[in-house]
């Protein structure tokens, strides 16, 4: 009995945390407490378009885009392991004329562990590699 109960309250706590992650907006309006540095030579304007690219491979998708702030904001889906996340890229021009990215990670629904981190250094090493950067 009290492990049909136990049963019945694990899933509707995965019912609502889907819910949660569903609805779940990014939040853009400061760096998100997981983040990493990327910096790269290559201009800001180039950067922006390499980030827009990336939207489309593997399993990321555009979210949000605010250049005012100079934000862009990739999300992935619910699976298996994670309830989704977003992948806020802040940019900054740099004065030798290369970029710094803030690459931050925001999870949809709560989530700690092994799984998050290991989605953000996933995420981070794809933003490294498509600017040819280093993680500082």
């Amino acid at each position: 009995m009290f492990a049909l109960f136990g049963a019945l309250g694990a899933i509707a706590v995965f019912v609502i945390f889907i819910l949660i992650s569903v609805n779940a907006k990014p939040k853009i309006d400061q760096i998100p407490t997981r983040h990493t540095i990327v910096t790269t030579t290559m201009p800001l304007p180039e950067v922006v378009q390499t980030l827009r690219g990336l939207a489309g491979q593997q399993k990321y998708r555009f979210a949000l885009e605010d250049m005012q702030r100079q934000v862009i904001v990739l999300e992935d889906d619910v699976s298996l392991w994670s309830y989704g996340s977003f992948y806020s890229c802040f940019i900054v021009a740099t004065p030798d004329g290369g970029t710094q990215i803030t690459v931050g990670m925001q999870t949809k629904s709560p989530q700690w562990g092994p799984v998050p981190k290991r989605q953000h250094k996933k995420f981070t090493d794809l933003v490294t590699a498509a600017v040819h950067g280093t993680v500082s």
